[in-house]
């Protein structure tokens, strides 16, 4: 029988949709190198985009197509700062 060395993730630490607690999701308003803004169902938030950032396309279409303004998002990191923004073209639902 193969013996694993692999350890389940921490609940405290892991979060199931990304790195981080979710920061805001709705439509990518603007893109630029250092920040993104998202407009909410409330108002618009403003995020830094950081190196560790990862850009992670939610379906097939989305990941051809690239990130664009336009897209539906949800930020998930810490303290103002993206570390995985998950896109796709067509609405979908983050996992909290």
């Amino acid at each position: 029988n193969p013996v694993t060395s692999l350890v389940a993730p921490s609940a405290a630490k892991a979060t199931p949709a990304g790195t981080g607690k979710l920061l805001a999701s709705g439509t990518l308003n603007a893109l630029l190198p250092k920040r993104l803004t998202i407009a909410t169902a409330s108002a618009n938030v403003t995020l830094n985009i950081v190196a560790a950032t990862q850009f992670v396309a939610h379906d097939q279409v989305a990941a051809v197509g690239g990130l664009k303004t336009g897209d539906f998002v949800a930020a998930y990191g810490r303290a103002k700062r993206v570390l995985r923004l998950v896109y796709s073209t067509t609405s979908f639902t983050p996992t909290h």
